[in-house]
């Protein structure tokens, strides 16, 4: 049974997973369609975040790390179906970098639908089989989230995030500055602290 798994052991199943999820990952992400994701992303008027449920925690990353380097980057709260406020004003021009699944949410399944039919591009971060659901996205970015326990795992998402940031800022690094500075003059002024 799953007692006789020592510490030791498990750090290393853990781990080789991981970089087992990373390797295929990059192995088999489309170069074409990462190509077309960073330029997606530099023509946005607004880049909107979706991950519901286990993706929830993805989509925080993501708007955190776009949040430093982009201006109007706006985070779709699960709550999207129950207060519309948050679906409001989404046009075209803009695009939505969904983070979606197994097992699929019925909801993020929704506002996708919706997205693409007000003209939104979406990017789609998804598993490899994603046959099924390709529809959902005008580009598909697969990613290996195998988990090592009964839930997926986020490790290699995470680097496609840290990927397509980097990428961004690299092709536009004085517009990245200079909402780099803005965070930073803001935060040294003390203002979250109420100083």
């Amino acid at each position: 049974g799953h007692q006789n798994i020592n510490q030791d052991q498990l750090i290393k199943k853990t781990f080789e997973n991981e970089i087992n999820n990373i390797n295929k990952t990059l192995k088999n992400l489309p170069a074409d369609s990462l190509e077309k994701s960073i330029d997606a992303i530099l023509g946005a008027d607004r880049i909107h975040i979706l991950g519901l449920r286990g993706s929830y925690s993805l989509a925080v990353y993501t708007m955190a790390r776009f949040g430093q380097i982009r201006r109007n980057v706006h985070l779709i709260h699960s709550l999207g179906m129950l207060f519309p406020e948050d679906l409001v004003g989404i046009e075209k021009g803009d695009i939505c970098l969904a983070f979606f699944f197994p097992r699929y949410s019925r909801s993020a399944a929704n506002i996708i639908a919706w997205l693409k039919k007000k003209g939104v591009f979406v990017i789609l971060v998804t598993n490899e089989n994603y046959t099924n659901i390709a529809s959902y996205g005008d580009i598909i970015l697969p990613c290996y989230v195998k988990g090592d326990s009964l839930k997926n795992s986020y490790v290699a998402p995470m680097c496609l995030i840290n990927y397509l940031v980097s990428a961004v800022a690299y092709r536009d690094y004085d517009g990245s500055i200079s909402v780099l500075e803005e965070t930073e003059e803001f935060l040294s002024q003390g203002y979250f602290l109420g100083l």
